[in-house]
């Protein structure tokens, strides 16, 4: 099945209950921030979480809680981005362009899809 990017992507100029509800849809516990076609950073169901407990207004704007320096792979490389997820605890590894514009991700199922699980009886 094709993923749909705009799933896992929302605008910098989005608000926090934008960013919410992009999470729900994509199921990967964060969403990539773009400026144009450009990821500039990343959100977590975490970061939402500590800025709604702050007392921050769920319509707030999302740029106070992105974050700039994020991980990714410029190919699908599923070895690699194991290797990200395990290291870094996250879901979701944006493939990005030379120019920074996300051409597909690779997300936890995506690898779960591929593990050949060996179960003893």
């Amino acid at each position: 099945m094709q993923k749909d990017l705009a799933d896992f992507s929302i605008s910098c100029a989005a608000s926090l209950l934008d960013a919410a509800e992009a999470i729900a849809k994509n199921h990967s516990r964060c969403v990539m921030v773009v400026d144009g076609t450009k990821v500039v950073g990343v959100v977590s169901e975490g970061d939402l979480v500590r800025a709604l407990l702050s007392g921050t207004e769920i319509h707030a704007p999302l740029a106070s809680f992105i974050h700039h320096a994020f991980k990714f792979l410029q190919s699908k490389d599923l070895g690699k981005a194991l290797n990200l997820m395990r290291t870094h605890g996250i879901t979701l590894i944006p493939i990005l362009d030379d120019g920074f514009s996300l051409i597909d991700v690779i997300t936890l199922p995506d690898l779960l899809s591929q593990v050949a699980l060996r179960i003893d009886d």
